[in-house]
Parts: structure tokens; C-alpha cells; sequence
């Protein structure tokens, strides 16, 4: 999607080495801006389809963590099950990339009590990382 984005903005034809392209420092700023953006979307759309506010095909990818054990991390509630992923771009997919950027969330913003304070607060911890 990044390559695409450059290519698209520097118009140039997609045999062409992309690396050199996307070097530069505005290119990597309008990167790094998209992947907040992507990361945002997903976990907006995961608290959607926790709190039953998405369609039923997107809630029934997610599953919460119940570990085999007592454990401590067992009685986060909020935590999600990362399906295991073989491949690099199977990691990509929404069951797994989901999970992942949800349970890397603190606590407060996982708990937010609706949807405007969830987007106030994503947008305040990603663009502050």
C-alpha cells in the first residue's frame, strides 16, 4: 500500500525502484501519517465490533483471551486471542493485525465508554508515539 501511495504520488510507473523514491523526508512523513491513519481505522473498527456496534462478519474474527491457566493477564477482559499466522502477509489480515494493535493499547483507552472519547484518545497515543 506504501509503494502504491509513492508511486501514485511521484507518478511513476511500477517497474520503477520505489525505495529511492519513498527516501525522501515529506514521502516518509505522508507514510508515517497513513500508518497512524490505517492503525487508527482498525482499531476503531475492533472497538466497533467489541461493543456490537459492527456487522457480524467483522465481530465473529474476534475472540477475547482466556488463557489455559489462572493467570494474571487472564483477568484483562479487554484483552483479544492473536490467532497464530504463518505467513508475513497473513499478519497483515484483519483476525491478526486487529488483536495485536488492540492489546498494545493501555488499559484506559481499551475501557473508553464510547465511541467520541475512544477517538480523542487513539488519536492523542498514536500521533504522540
Amino acid at each position: 500500500m506504501r509503494n502504491s501511495l509513492c508511486r501514485l504520488m511521484k507518478r511513476q510507473h511500477r517497474e520503477h525502484d520505489i525505495k529511492k523514491t519513498c527516501a525522501a523526508r515529506v514521502y516518509g512523513c505522508v507514510i508515517q501519517c497513513l500508518d497512524f491513519w490505517f492503525q487508527f481505522k482498525i482499531l476503531l473498527l475492533c472497538y466497533r465490533c467489541l461493543n456490537g456496534s459492527a456487522p457480524q462478519y467483522l465481530t465473529s474474527l474476534l475472540s477475547p483471551h482466556k488463557p489455559p491457566r489462572n493467570l494474571r493477564s487472564g483477568r484483562d477482559v479487554l484483552k483479544l486471542n492473536v490467532p497464530c499466522s504463518k505467513r508475513l502477509w497473513g499478519d497483515r489480515a484483519f483476525p491478526v493485525a486487529a488483536p495485536q494493535l488492540w492489546n498494545h493499547l493501555p488499559y484506559e483507552i481499551r475501557a473508553a465508554p464510547s465511541v467520541n472519547i475512544i477517538k480523542s484518545l487513539l488519536k492523542t497515543h498514536l500521533f504522540s508515539q
